[in-house]
């Protein structure tokens, strides 16, 4: 049970990254 709720947070995490850096792309 933890073992999944951490890995779905590192998911998100993963995710949200990878959406700020096309933001940052975007906007240079």
């Amino acid at each position: 049970m933890y073992m999944e709720a951490t890995f779905i947070v590192k998911k998100i995490v993963a995710v949200a990254a990878s959406a700020f850096k096309l933001v940052l792309v975007m906007l240079n």
